[in-house]
């Protein structure tokens, strides 16, 4: 329950799913001929205190609902959504809340265009490259991450269950943000964190750095593992990693 990054997330999904392909339908042709598809590599999300403190019981109905629609420039409230680079087999998007001409929560990512069949990043088709070519010379956006897991980092057990995957028959990438929450609630509780305690929930998220390495499938069994960071008190890991002990996804958060 509550606010939460991962709750964040699933709106902005729902927000970029209704208002950005309906705007670049280009960007929904790439994955609807049946033999490509697009994998998320990267995401960054900030998210400031005015956006917690809109959320209570007065605004919950215009927080929680105008997300599922396309933006509407003349409401308070809108979600603004953007192109902002291409590469030769990635693009990078950006998604703004923006209340009152200012942004409250950004949502940036990677979306790598994939083989259906191998599951590996192949080269953008001319077609979107040749249509998008001006934002070819634009600058990437910066993802970054400190994976360096201590041996002392806390442990936590995950098993895919059928609710937990997308289209694509994987996790969604929005779930593994719930697995990192699930293993810093029982981090919390177990106290083995010095500077967090009580629910980490309660805790509201000020930044997010993810990286995705791999897929997990239904029934993988997954192994989170989490940590304070060393220099800086607001900011805790995740490493997930599946069975076979191959990372599949790291997330940094930062806490206000």
């Amino acid at each position: 329950g509550g606010l939460n990054i991962f709750n964040i997330a699933k709106k902005f999904s729902n927000a970029r799913s209704s208002s950005f392909y309906s705007d670049i339908s280009s960007l929904l042709t790439l994955t609807s001929r049946g033999t490509h598809v697009t994998f998320e590599r990267a995401s960054n999300y900030r998210i400031s205190e005015k956006f917690f403190e809109l959320h209570n019981p007065q605004f919950s109905g215009e927080l929680g609902g105008y997300l599922s629609f396309e933006k509407i420039k003349d409401r308070q409230i809108y979600v603004e959504d953007k192109l902002v680079s291409v590469g030769n087999s990635s693009i990078c998007l950006a998604s703004s809340i923006i209340h009152n001409g200012e942004a409250i929560a950004t949502f940036e990512s990677q979306v790598v265009h994939v083989d259906w069949n191998s599951r590996k990043a192949v080269p953008l088709p001319v077609w979107f490259t040749e249509k998008y070519r001006e934002f070819m010379k634009i600058s990437k956006i910066k993802f970054t991450t400190n994976m360096n897991k201590p041996n002392s980092s806390y442990s936590y057990s995950i098993k895919v269950s059928a609710s937990d995957l997308d289209m694509n028959n994987h996790v969604n990438m929005a779930i593994y943000l719930r697995y990192c929450l699930d293993a810093g609630y029982m981090a919390c509780k177990d106290g083995a964190y010095e500077g967090f305690e009580g629910d980490l929930l309660t805790y509201k998220v000020q930044k997010s750095s993810c990286l995705f390495f791999g897929e997990s499938v239904l029934e993988a069994l997954l192994s989170v593992y989490t940590w304070e960071d060393s220099t800086q008190k607001n900011l805790i890991h995740f490493q997930i990693e599946n069975s076979d002990e191959k990372l599949v996804y790291f997330c940094s958060m930062w806490f206000h």
